[in-house]
């Protein structure tokens, strides 16, 4: 059996038909065929079937191929069309492709229809399934942007019932239905109201027509929402007796399809949402079932929302006297200013007002370090206001009267006096950040103090078991270098070897000083001075490595008691380190020493534009023996020294440093007494 085609021929010779036909058949093609001669015949034909193909002669007495395309076109058919002629000039035939004529073969050599006509058949179906793609892609981003459009338009929601109306006309104009609809159940479930309805032009509303409707006359349609299913009725004049009564309502309002779903209002029924179509019968697609069912979930739960907010304006007498007996600070804050509309007496003193009038009117995250604000107001609009999640927001503040504090706020989002607004709990957290950080920094302490103890003690072990064999070695490597029969090769040998004996005996002098358990030998000294002395000592090798030193010393800095050269070791540590860091980087860097008095300290800071500290590593950078230089560049015992050292003065030495930003180390010593300073 051969393939099915059904041809449209555009032709006035009945012989040359037939020549076109018994071409079609030799190529395997079982024919449907239609000949048309005028442009009426033509469109009649085009109205009367589908076809698969238009095979035209390119003139006729009273029609001609340009003129079927043209009508092809028209009437919005992709059907390939090729033009077969008995003789036609090139021009003609290249105008001809261009006004949209898919091929061109002259009559003298059929031999090629057959090819053009599988050709043109299957490029018709890719481009038919390309339009279905596209189609389909299309409609997939509108139904997106529809419920993107619905779900945006119910947060922060002032006005539900023009979100509804709005929301229903983009519902409607969608799935292509007459109307679109939300009925609510009243609150004992035995009657009804059409509260929302959108109409396609011309046709007619009926909301009016649909108040306070008994529940008892639809048995079949509630008990369906009650059990949650979908009510989808494709033909209304079709549904069966027992359902008479619903389908006499519908009918009474022309409806010839219809398709419902449950809206669950605070976990129940609360009522339905539905499509009709007053114009056709016929399926509902999936798209408009998907539409339902997502917006039915945003409009139940907007409407769920509206009636807990209606009860909580029913309680605000309870509500006023639990916000002012709080022990919290209570703010109202409107949601578009983050102004205060509202405060308690507690919340004007946390930040520092000897009234609440004085309150109202402030934005309270304005006093929020600049640090901690941006943070804090994302989190209020997204959480609180768009969201309405109770997250926790600690941060800074500065109350009124400039004392600093921590502040722990927490809050929901509410309705007052008609806008939307946030109540919001704050409550003084100064005192337990205090202790908090204070426990971390003890722990932390005796962390450390206990790892250096314990290493200290292996340490001094070590170290003494090494010192003889290291000093074996230096002295035979020295009687050996004094040698004069040595060829040149043994004595770079013995060199070597006396050379990495120094350097393990220095390993070992450090290791003795760090365990070695003794308080430094204290004066009164300048910090600058000890600073401006350690930085001429290294500033030979700062220059060579290409670092620029920025020096900003406190010319008043009070003077401390300290063991001049144990800061000095700790100085230079922490600059070397610096410089190697730098330099190993980007073969540059910038490194800026200050020095300040805060509070009761001399603070010094070593803050670098190197290669910065992970945060991992920053936890272990004082731990002995822990280093990220190369094997042999760092025994990982320089920073451990420089913490007993700063230790033993009473201070403090730490690092603040992100990956990829530079580091700063700090010392901190405290200041002389004013008696020993005199």
């Amino acid at each position: 059996m051969g393939k099915p085609l059904r041809v449209l021929l555009v032709e006035d010779s009945e012989d040359d038909a037939l020549i076109v036909l018994h071409e079609l058949r030799r190529g395997g093609y079982d024919l449907t065929s239609e000949r048309v001669q005028t442009a009426l015949a033509m469109n009649a034909a085009l109205d009367k079937h589908a076809w698969d193909i238009v095979i035209a002669d390119y003139v006729m007495p009273s029609f001609s191929a340009p003129d079927a395309l043209v009508l092809l076109k028209s009437k919005g058919f992709d059907v390939p069309f090729i033009v077969v002629s008995g003789k036609i000039g090139e021009d003609i035939a290249v105008a001809t492709m261009k006004a949209g004529a898919h091929d061109y073969i002259m009559k003298n050599n059929l031999k090629r229809l057959n090819a053009a006509v599988e050709r043109e058949l299957r490029e018709a179906v890719e481009r038919r399934e390309r339009r279905r793609a596209d189609d389909a892609i299309r409609r997939r981003l509108e139904f997106e942007k529809t419920v993107s459009n619905i779900s945006s338009r119910f947060v922060g929601v002032f006005d539900l019932d023009n979100a509804i109306n709005v929301s229903l006309a983009d519902m409607g104009k969608f799935s292509d239905a007459s109307r679109a609809y939300v009925f609510l159940l009243s609150e004992d479930g035995s009657r009804m109201d059409n509260t929302h309805e959108w109409c396609a032009e011309g046709v007619s509303p009926q909301i009016n027509n649909l108040k306070d409707l008994s529940v008892g006359g639809v048995a079949w349609w509630m008990g369906k929402l009650a059990e949650g299913e979908v009510i989808q009725i494709e033909d209304v004049s079709k549904m069966p007796e027992e359902d008479r009564s619903e389908r006499d309502i519908l009918e009474a309002q022309e409806i010839k399809a219809v398709l419902v779903l449950p809206l669950v209002i605070e976990g129940k029924t609360g009522g339905f949402e539905g499509f009709d179509n007053v114009v056709k019968t016929g399926p509902w697609s999936e798209d408009d079932l998907a539409l339902l069912r997502v917006t039915s979930e945003i409009i139940g739960n907007a409407l769920g929302r509206k009636r807990m907010e209606d009860a909580l304006w029913q309680s605000e007498h309870n509500y006023r006297v639990l916000f002012e007996s709080t022990i919290d600070g209570m703010f109202v804050i409107d949601a578009e200013t983050m102004k205060v509309l509202l405060a308690n007496k507690t919340a004007a003193r946390i930040f520092g007002f000897d009234s609440v009038e004085e309150v109202i009117g402030l934005n309270p995250f304005e006093f929020a370090y600049s640090d901690d604000r941006d943070r804090v107001v994302k989190s209020v609009r997204e959480d609180v206001f768009g969201k309405d999640l109770h997250l926790i927001n600690e941060f800074r503040a500065k109350t009124k009267d400039g004392r600093e504090m921590w502040t722990s706020a927490v809050g929901t989002r509410t309705e007052y006096q008609g806008k939307l607004a946030g109540l919001f709990s704050f409550r003084d957290i100064t005192e337990r950040k205090r202790v908090e950080e204070e426990k971390r920094r003890l722990e932390a302490q005796l962390l450390l103090s206990s790892r250096l103890a314990a290493v200290g003690e292996l340490a001094s072990g070590v170290a003494h078991e090494l010192n003889n064999p290291i000093a074996a070695i230096k002295g035979f490597a020295e009687l050996l270098m004094a040698r004069r029969d040595l060829d040149a090769t043994m004595r770079e040998d013995v060199e070597t070897i006396f050379k990495e004996a120094q350097r393990t005996a220095r390993i070992t002098q450090n290791l003795l000083s760090f365990a070695r358990k003794h308080e430094p030998e204290k004066g009164l000294v300048c910090i600058n001075d000890v600073l401006a002395q350690s930085l001429d000592l290294c500033a030979y090798q700062v220059k060579v490595s290409n670092i620029e030193v920025v020096v900003e010393f406190d010319p008043d800095l009070p003077q401390t008691m300290a063991d001049f050269y144990q800061m000095q070791q700790v100085f230079l540590n922490i600059i070397i380190n610096a410089k190697q860091a730098m330099l190993e980087a980007h073969g540059k860097g910038t490194l800026l020493v200050r020095t300040e008095r805060v509070d009761g300290v001399v603070r010094v800071s070593f803050a670098d534009d190197g290669p910065g500290i992970s945060e991992e590593n920053l936890n272990r950078i004082f731990d002995p023996f822990f280093t990220t230089k190369e094997v042999g560049k760092g025994t990982g015992l320089g920073l451990s020294i420089c913490y007993g050292h700063v230790k033993a003065h009473g201070g403090r030495i730490y690092a603040r440093s992100k990956l990829g930003e530079g580091a700063t180390f700090v010392v901190e010593i405290p200041i002389a007494p004013e008696a020993q300073q005199n």
